[in-house]
């Protein structure tokens, strides 16, 4: 790896912006390392003109606007995540009551509606309340 293109992917490491603007700001510098060359400039003469790649990547950060998610789209992400929640603790609230109704009760029709009971009631709501409260509050809070 040449002493350029440590320095842009040093640059890259610092910059937290979209992965499009990353790629143009870091052609940019690229362009000046070309121009810079063509000028008869070493790559450490350019790398002394731009400053220290920290400070290069502060200062394309300072001219970065982040959007941030709005509320609607952090409560529909809420609620897709909290809909897989419920899935999978259903799911496997079933493969934990159905592996001793399989092994102790056999495969008995009347096991298996027990099973089928026991997973799609609202037993399992009350320990679901104790982590939606507070990812709610969060979502809503945050």
């Amino acid at each position: 790896m040449t002493m350029r293109d440590s320095y842009l992917a040093d640059v890259a490491k610092h910059i937290t912006a979209h992965r499009e603007q990353k790629e143009q700001f870091i052609n940019d510098l690229r362009a000046h390392f070309e121009e810079g060359q063509a000028a008869g400039d070493s790559d450490m003469a350019v790398i002394d003109r731009l400053g220290q790649a920290e400070d290069v990547a502060a200062e394309f950060m300072t001219n970065i606007q982040i959007k941030l998610a709005g509320f609607w789209e952090r409560t529909l992400a809420f609620l897709v995540d909290m809909a897989l929640c419920i899935y999978t603790m259903v799911f496997m609230y079933g493969i934990v009551l159905g592996v001793p109704y399989m092994i102790f009760g056999g495969f008995s029709s009347e096991s298996l509606l027990k099973l089928a009971e026991d997973v799609f009631t609202l037993k399992m709501l009350g320990s679901l309340t104790i982590i939606l409260i507070p990812m709610l509050i969060l979502v809503v809070l945050g």
